[in-house]
């Protein structure tokens, strides 16, 4: 059995073995130890230029170790297939720190993951935790993308923030393609809201701009006001329309009764009876006169003939005014 010389570290000669063990190979020809090319990543070899085995982050290629590529510890046909600590295998089999958008990190595999593509993500922490979301998407309470309302492209998990263009949010928080009677359009920078016209006003342009009201109101500077009470339709000055059976008064107010020397009129209306005239249908129709006047044949209250006299037939007087004879 061949002997060969190993040399023994920190000495100027060596040992006779038969086998050179590990990291080393039997030189024939010299009858010695050789060590394997280590500085190379050869670990285990049978000549200089015939490796076996190569170190962490090296991989045999034709014979020789060749290195894998920056913290890479294991490669195979030019390929990262396992990297070094803190550092994860991308999709172009690359070693990086962190994985970039629309990915995450795989802790089982230590390598990187493509989020969910189908449900609105583009960050994730891991398949069931997502970080981030398209527009049209929110981040609910479980920390999952999910889909907004309809037509709307921004929102939370409380309410829609901005709807797509060409859509209203009105007052539910919905998005709409017009916005609903006695509202307005409010245009924000970001967002266009259907906006309700103030109490009484049934069509406006603005909150301070009603174009038209309800019964029981008018407008004043763009404001709806409420009539006075009991009237249906009035001005800023008077009322036009009273509730049924009402009179409007000379005031323009509403009132039960239209009062001595007075009478309706077809709007409603009170209007003065004529002259002398303390109770009538109509302008021209008196039914009972005041003192100093009777009823003629044509229904109108004409003077005593004496001034003093406070009750009159045919011209004749029945009753003196008081003091008179």
């Amino acid at each position: 059995m061949p002997l060969y010389l190993a040399a023994i570290v920190g000495e100027s000669g060596g040992l006779c073995k038969t086998s050179c063990g590990y990291g080393n190979f039997d030189d024939d020809s010299t009858k010695t130890c050789v060590s394997c090319p280590v500085e190379e990543g050869c670990l285990t070899c049978t000549a200089l230029d015939t490796c076996t085995l190569c170190d962490t982050g090296f991989q045999l290629i034709s014979d020789a170790c060749v290195r894998c590529e920056p913290g890479c510890l294991e490669c195979e046909d030019g390929a990262c297939t396992t990297c070094d600590f803190q550092l994860y295998l991308n999709a172009e089999n690359q070693c990086v720190t962190e994985c970039g958008p629309g990915k995450f990190i795989n802790y089982d595999t230590l390598s990187c993951a493509v989020c969910p593509q189908d449900i609105g993500v583009v960050n994730c922490e891991s398949l069931h935790k997502h970080a981030s979301c398209e527009e049209g998407y929110f981040l609910n309470y479980r920390d999952q993308c999910e889909v907004c309302a309809d037509g709307c492209v921004q929102c939370n998990a409380d309410a829609c923030t901005k709807c797509a263009d060409g859509l209203f949010m009105d007052g539910t928080g919905e998005c709409v393609e017009a916005c609903g009677e006695r509202t307005f359009v409010k245009v924000t920078t970001h967002l266009s809201m259907c906006k309700p016209c103030l109490e009484g006003c049934s069509e406006c342009d603005s909150v301070t701009e009603c174009t038209a009201v309800d019964r029981g109101y008018h407008i004043v500077s763009g404001i709806p006001v409420q009539c006075a009470p009991k009237c249906l339709h009035c001005t800023a000055d008077e009322c036009l329309e009273c509730l049924d059976n009402l009179f409007i008064s000379a005031d323009g107010i509403c009132v039960n009764h239209c009062g001595p020397a007075k009478y309706s009129d077809e709007e409603s209306r009170c209007q003065e009876c004529h002259t002398g005239c303390e109770q009538c249908s109509e302008s021209e129709t008196c039914e009972r006169c005041e003192g100093g006047y009777e009823l003629s044949t044509e229904d109108v209250c004409e003077e005593c003939t004496d001034p003093n006299c406070a009750t009159c037939e045919r011209g004749i007087c029945m009753r003196c005014k008081e003091d008179f004879y």
